[in-house]
């Protein structure tokens, strides 16, 4: 399973791989009862420590998109189709609030913010 890790970011790399996950589960890329990796094989295979991915997966199954299956590991979960919108909507407002955020630190106006998202919107 290839994963990309920008261990530059200033986004955790926990959080780079539940996002890495949800994407391919909420896609539809990976399917319910689909085996994942072991903690311990992604951590080699993307070079982080297996604590850091056991807390990704940790977040993943309380947000109830895997599940684990005492000593054989974890799997996809079905995702019902409202949970599903529910985490895309979720998705899509941090990706929302990160832009905020970096348009204030170039001080434009709320007006301006709009503006520019109305003019982006017509594409």
């Amino acid at each position: 399973m290839k994963i990309r890790i920008d261990p530059m970011s200033n986004i955790p790399i926990y959080k780079q791989i539940i996002e890495h996950f949800s994407h391919l589960i909420l896609s539809g890329q990976l399917n319910a009862n689909d085996k994942l990796p072991s903690s311990r094989a992604l951590g080699v295979e993307i070079k982080v420590n297996m604590l850091t991915v056991q807390k990704a997966y940790q977040e993943l199954r309380a947000l109830g998109l895997i599940y684990n299956k005492r000593g054989e590991g974890s799997f996809v979960a079905e995702v019902e189709s409202n949970i599903n919108f529910d985490l895309q909507i979720e998705k899509i407002q941090k990706q929302f609030q990160q832009t905020i955020e970096i348009a204030l630190m170039y001080e434009l106006s709320k007006e301006k913010i709009l503006q520019v998202f109305s003019e982006t919107l017509k594409v």
